[in-house]
């Protein structure tokens, strides 16, 4: 009788045991399934958000890709060689000065009473240094009439402004013997011969109070 109860309460301490072995198994079970679905979530979750990331980007770029234009190719602008002898001069440097153009520059020309040689610089258009440097002359000197200049053909013209006086104007003579060329001088780079072509003029010695047209 005594071994029957022993086996009896044997069994039941068995049964007990398997009981709360299944029920640790069993929560150990629900606890990995819980953590897994948590994980699975995350994943999934940061999935979804880089995702959204990335198409952000894509539609960012897309909007802020700079419009390529063509390029207009430039038309070439025409290009003309001028005659070095025929210097025309088209913007006056003083307002209201018509510059006289400058047509066949002579090789040489004899200074004239009342003309120096940046006067007659000015007057065909050729720089004054050269000038000075291939007659040998010298800045600040006055040279006498019938001194012979050898006039520059290098092209290389004067320093603006080549006019001294704005023209076309009118000029009284103010001095006794006074020379159409010491006039022209005066305005720069006008040539006596038209001053006495537009006057009617036949002498270039001029008399006190005439009045001229300077063209």
């Amino acid at each position: 009788m005594k071994l029957t109860l022993n086996h009896f309460h044997k069994g039941m301490r068995m049964r007990r045991i398997s009981l709360i072995s299944l029920s640790g198994v069993f929560i150990l079970m629900t606890i990995l399934s819980a953590c897994a679905f948590t994980t699975q979530s995350s994943v999934d979750n940061q999935t979804a958000t880089a995702e959204a990331a990335a198409q952000e980007l894509i539609q960012s770029a897309a909007l802020s890709t700079p419009t390529i234009l063509p390029t207009e190719t430039p038309t070439p602008t025409p290009t003309s060689t001028l005659d070095p002898y025929l210097i025309l001069t088209i913007t006056p440097s003083i307002p209201g000065v018509y510059l006289t153009p400058i047509v066949n520059r002579p090789a040489v020309y004899v200074l004239q009473p009342g003309e120096f040689p940046y006067c007659i610089a000015r007057r065909f258009d050729v720089h004054p240094r050269e000038l000075l440097d291939l007659n040998n002359l010298r800045s600040g000197v006055i040279y006498q009439p019938g001194l012979t200049l050898s006039i520059p053909q290098t092209g290389r013209p004067f320093p603006p402004p080549r006019a001294l006086r704005a023209h076309p104007t009118s000029f009284t003579v103010q001095e006794s013997q006074m020379t159409v060329f010491k006039v022209a001088c005066l305005f720069g780079e006008v040539d006596p011969a038209v001053i006495m072509q537009v006057n009617g003029l036949t002498s270039t010695v001029l008399s006190f109070g005439t009045t001229l047209q300077i063209p």
